[in-house]
């Protein structure tokens, strides 16, 4: 089965269209992915920042208690302070023998002499050249940075704020640093142990409520991070997200929904590509629309011109060869001749139609208007009218008594009258009665001229179709009456340049058109 060009045409857009939405829809999808990825990345960087600062305010909170309970004791968050050694264990309370024992005092000093200490975090690597600010390693590179620090300032404002005294209680501090108190685990207890010699060891220590130290801790960062806990941690360690004063780690916890969006430059690009997609793909649509109707009116057009070029042709070559001949008997001439003549007329009103088409389609159409009354206007083409309906046994009756003045070029209203008559001679010939009626009325601003028949009438479907320009085709112009589909066309586009309009309309009988001119006032 062959395939149409058109279908083919049709298809071709069709797929164009697929594989631009298809590129764009993709597109779309990776830059809202990009985005997505971009604002989840900010937001933790976001985060990022607010916990490194939070573990500052933390830090430095944490860093003047242990000083404080150092010089003063003063620490509020204390549950009980005490003196062990390995041999004292009856002198604590019940608590704090349930929780230390000789092997956590031989561990403690372990620690000591192998010269751990929870402040001298582990080297933390260097931040990447360049580093992306929402780059994971990056920003785990730069908490490192910030425990390290922070293990700095806790030295300094230590050291600031060195022990004024070596007394501790009973005991006295014989050894050659002061160093801070060490805040240890020990059973799921936070302790702050700080080693002395009486002259045997000893530790002097403070049994820290936790939970009051946590919430006072959190306090500090409440703006930042409303949700967040205070965990043990292990030290030493290099997990950025744990205090240089205390071994607890940070966890954020869940942060207040915030609507991040997308940002306005991605969202406009975005919409613009699409309408711009969209419009880019409705305009090749119409423009191929377009192509493709002119193309089929080019066609229908050269089909029914040629056909109805090759009757009266024919009919011209015929007679005039029988006539040359005088294969035509004398009493026989005159028809012939009247025949001649009428295809004469056809074929130049044809012609006529076609040419004004034409200049009107190109914007090269002149008028020349005029002021006049309606039976000024219409008795002019009375002759011309009835000369026409004649030659298919038809009469004309026309009222022209109004006397209404109009502003109109009489030239193109006579041709839109003729070509109304012209269908009614063609299509009407066998109504009864074969009279066509043309009547006068105002309406409000406008002049009505009615044009009226009595044949079969027109199908109210095909009212708006009979308009078009070459609506016919080669196969429809064979087998209608003559005509190439183009003078109602022709007349609706005068009526409008005249500043009327013209239409069909229904009738009780027959056809009826009405042609619409404006009053002068």
């Amino acid at each position: 089965m062959k395939i149409s060009r058109t279908l083919l045409v049709w298809a071709a857009l069709v797929f164009c269209a697929v594989t631009i939405l298809a590129a764009m829809t993709w597109q779309t999808q990776r830059a809202l992915a990009s985005e997505r990825d971009r604002v989840a990345a900010v937001a933790r960087a976001d985060l990022q920042e607010k916990m490194r600062l939070a573990l500052w305010r933390m830090d430095t909170l944490g860093t003047t208690l242990i000083v404080e309970e150092t010089n003063s004791r003063s620490l509020a968050q204390v549950r009980a302070r005490f003196n062990w050694t390995e041999s004292n264990r009856q002198e604590l309370s019940e608590e704090l023998q349930a929780l230390l024992d000789p092997a956590e005092f031989r561990k403690f000093f372990s620690s000591l002499d192998h010269g751990s200490d929870h402040w001298k975090a582990p080297p933390a690597q260097a931040v990447m050249m360049n580093p992306q600010r929402d780059s994971e390693v990056a920003q785990k590179s730069a908490s490192n940075v910030e425990l390290q620090k922070r293990s700095q300032a806790f030295d300094n404002v230590y050291q600031q704020n060195a022990l004024k005294s070596n007394n501790l209680g009973e005991l006295t501090l014989a050894l050659p640093n002061d160093t801070p108190p060490r805040p240890v685990w020990i059973r799921d207890q936070l302790f702050l142990l700080k080693p002395v010699s009486n002259p045997i060891r000893a530790i002097s220590g403070a049994w820290v409520d936790f939970p009051a130290l946590r919430g006072r801790l959190l306090a500090e960062a409440s703006d930042l991070l409303p949700a967040a806990n205070l965990l043990p941690a292990e030290a030493p360690t290099d997990d950025g997200l744990v205090l240089a004063s205390f071994p607890l780690r940070l966890e954020p916890g869940a942060l207040p929904a915030r609507d991040d969006g997308f940002s306005a430059p991605v969202t406009l690009s975005l919409v613009a590509g699409w309408i711009a997609a969209v419009i880019a793909i409705a305009a090749a649509a119409l423009l191929v629309h377009g192509v493709m109707r002119l193309s089929e009116r080019r066609a229908s057009f050269v089909s029914a011109v040629t056909h109805e070029l090759r009757t009266p042709l024919t009919t011209f070559r015929l007679y005039s060869d029988m006539l040359e001949s005088d294969a035509v008997k004398p009493e026989k001439r005159g028809e012939y001749l009247r025949v001649l003549s009428r295809e004469a007329d056809r074929l130049s009103h044809l012609v006529e139609n076609v040419l004004s088409f034409s200049r009107i389609e190109r914007g090269s159409a002149r008028s020349v208007v005029r002021e006049t009354t309606v039976s000024e206007l219409l008795e002019p083409m009375r002759e011309r009218l009835e000369a026409r309906l004649s030659t298919a046994g038809m009469t004309l009756e026309m009222d022209s008594s109004c006397k209404l003045r109009v502003r109109v070029d009489s030239a193109a209203v006579e041709h839109i009258l003729f070509n109304l008559i012209d269908n009614a001679a063609k299509y009407a010939s066998s109504g009864k009665p074969p009279l066509v009626v043309i009547k006068v009325r105002a309406a409000g601003e406008n002049l009505e001229i009615l044009v009226s028949d009595h044949g079969p009438g027109i199908p109210a479907s095909e009212r708006r179709r009979i308009f078009r320009a070459f609506h016919k085709s080669a196969r429809e112009a064979a087998e209608s009456r003559p005509g190439v589909g183009l003078g109602l066309a022709l007349s609706r586009r005068l009526a409008k340049s005249l500043g009327g309009g013209l239409e069909c309309v229904n009738f009780k009988q027959g056809a009826c058109f009405v042609l619409r001119l404006p009053v002068f006032k």
